[in-house]
């Protein structure tokens, strides 16, 4: 976990632009769980960006969800982090990302799953949740969704004029030689169970 000081040394928050003190405010992100090893300068980078971006969407007048969404577009760019850019690939090669939001205020959510071809699915959660407050008609009664999966919620970002990319730009180098050699290994297990289970039928029949 990686955090923004809620304050300076003097007890109030940074000045704005016009240099009267803003209110204190305390940023924390986290990238997951697990055991980082060798990788672990590259995470509090990743962790202190991240943090830096919600700090300054919060001083430019930004509330705690426009933080949220901008300290999660960080990570989400950082092919260092398990998310966006050099996530970990599915089954097939491919990432496929989710997200979501919540404002406690409204209080709505929006939220996104199996998304490929979004550069920021957090940004995709977002706009989902800003169209639930807005509550505009839609045309025969329809309300607008709170959760899309899939390339429905990759069409629906790129109507909304959300940033989107090749799948394949996502797949990082070090994320698909990953793959490659656990798909190796897969192989290898799944080919000594079945000889197992060949050799046991054998001696059964014998």
């Amino acid at each position: 976990m990686s955090t923004v000081p809620p304050c300076n040394a003097d007890g109030r928050g940074d000045a704005d632009a016009a240099g009267a003190p803003s209110a204190p405010f305390f940023v924390a992100v986290h990238a997951g769980a697990g055991v980082h090893g060798r990788s672990r300068a590259k995470h509090v980078r990743l962790l202190s960006a991240a943090c830096a971006a919600g700090a300054a969407a919060l001083r430019a007048g930004g509330g705690a969800l426009e933080a949220a969404v901008a300290a999660v577009s960080s990570m989400e760019d950082d092919p260092a982090c398990n998310a966006g850019l050099g996530a970990n690939l599915n089954e097939v090669g491919a990432v496929e990302c989710d997200a979501s939001v919540m404002d406690g205020a409204a209080p709505t959510f929006g939220a996104c799953g199996a998304v490929s071809g979004v550069k920021n699915p957090v940004r995709l959660a977002e706009a989902l949740l800003m169209r639930q407050k807005a509550g505009a008609p839609l045309s025969l009664g329809r309300i607008d969704p709170v959760l899309l999966v899939g390339d429905g919620a990759t069409r629906w970002a790129e109507e909304q004029g959300l940033a989107t990319v090749a799948p394949d730009a996502l797949v990082s180098a070090e994320r698909r030689a990953e793959w490659e050699h656990l798909k190796q290994r897969q192989r290898r297990a799944e080919g000594a169970a079945a000889e197992g289970a060949a050799s046991g039928a054998a001696a059964r029949r014998g």
